[in-house]
């Protein structure tokens, strides 16, 4: 038996499950949105005046561990095009360093960009992930490479629109023009210039919409279908 749907998780991740177990029934099958840390409703005025942003500047959000693979060096190499842009422009960076700290802030001071960042280089516990994504105007996931991405279904669950890297499953949940923008990775220009049609063209509003309906697609009692699917299948077998 094996079923596929909507694969976030590679066909190559798929195919090496099965180099090492070679009998295995595989089912694959996208994440379910993780809007379980959304709680109350809370407004971005609320969530920016919480975190000290200003009301009315543009927020991008890049949240999670920072390790390489997740292309933070391209958002940041991408700043300051979107910067000559649209001036007022602030990145929230949330979440721990792996490594190399140094060399991003180092970074930063480089591109000119410390009164464009807030800074929170730590591990951000459930209970205040939250105020980030509801301050968010969009989340940027510029990965370099990735199977699929959890902050990916947060913003989902948070009905945040997104601007993603093309890469892995993140086009199953970023829909091109739907619920966000897709670029190629590691091409900072290419990042710079959605981030800023976003903006321009203003796409928040009609985004955030569709990510509402969009989300319905990653249900959880989807996820208890396939699974009660399988285990029927296996009890037939």
């Amino acid at each position: 038996h094996e079923a596929v749907d909507a694969p976030d998780t590679s066909e190559e991740e798929r195919v090496r499950l099965l180099r090492l177990i070679t009998r295995a029934d595989v089912t694959v099958m996208s994440m379910p949105v993780f809007d379980m840390l959304a709680g109350e409703a809370i407004t971005p005025q609320m969530a920016r005046e919480h975190l000290g942003l200003a009301l009315d500047a543009p927020v991008l959000l890049f949240f999670g561990m920072i390790r390489p693979y997740k292309g933070l060096d391209d958002l940041l190499d991408a700043l300051p095009m979107v910067k000559a842009a649209l001036p007022d422009v602030k990145l929230v960076i949330a979440g721990e360093f792996w490594k190399n700290r140094d060399r991003y802030l180092e970074t930063i001071d480089r591109l000119n960009l410390r009164e464009n960042i807030m800074l929170d280089s730590r591990y951000i516990p459930d209970e205040e992930v939250k105020w980030y994504f509801s301050a968010a105007d969009v989340v940027i996931l510029p990965y370099r490479e990735i199977t699929g991405s959890a902050v990916a279904k947060l913003a989902l669950g948070f009905a945040c629109p997104a601007i993603a890297t093309d890469v892995g499953g993140l086009g199953v949940v970023v829909k091109d023009g739907l619920n966000g923008f897709l670029v190629p990775p590691h091409n900072p220009p290419a990042l710079a210039e959605a981030i800023t049609r976003f903006f321009q063209e203003n796409y928040g509003e009609a985004m955030r919409s569709a990510t509402v309906i969009h989300r319905k697609t990653f249900s959880w009692q989807h996820l208890l279908d396939v699974l009660e699917d399988c285990a029927s299948c296996n009890v037939d077998a």
